[in-house]
């Protein structure tokens, strides 16, 4: 990949609303089976998503609202104010209506994890 393009495997491949879920940590936007296939590209250290559908289903969900795209962290105004400069380029939900379960929020604690909710307005 040539400086300033985007890795397309962190884009979602389909936008059939059924298809779509967001990453309870960091809210990124990508089909179950990308996230199955792949990971999650900000939090697969922690929440070991790769080829665990079960761990797919638990740690993201179909309940989010609106999608921000990311293209460019480390100089967008709005990777500061969401503060994931360190993101990957890609897709995130802009709210979600769920939560990690408790045994997964305390994995991701004890690894560095993120477990606070992103949201991209303060009205969310």
């Amino acid at each position: 990949m040539r400086t300033g393009e985007v890795d397309l495997s962190v884009v979602p491949l389909e936008f059939n609303r059924t298809k779509l879920r967001a990453c309870l940590s960091c809210s990124l936007v990508k089909t179950a089976t990308q996230f199955f296939r792949d990971g999650c590209d900000n939090c697969e250290r922690f929440a070991a998503m790769k080829g665990d559908e079960e761990r797919v289903e638990e740690a993201t969900t179909p309940a989010f609202l609106g999608v921000y795209a990311l293209m460019n962290p480390k100089e967008s105004w709005v990777s500061k104010y969401q503060n994931v400069r360190t993101f990957v380029p890609g897709c995130y939900a802009i709210s979600m209506d769920a939560e990690l379960p408790a045994y997964l929020e305390e994995v991701y604690r004890e690894n560095g994890g993120r477990v606070k909710q992103i949201r991209a307005t303060n009205l969310a």
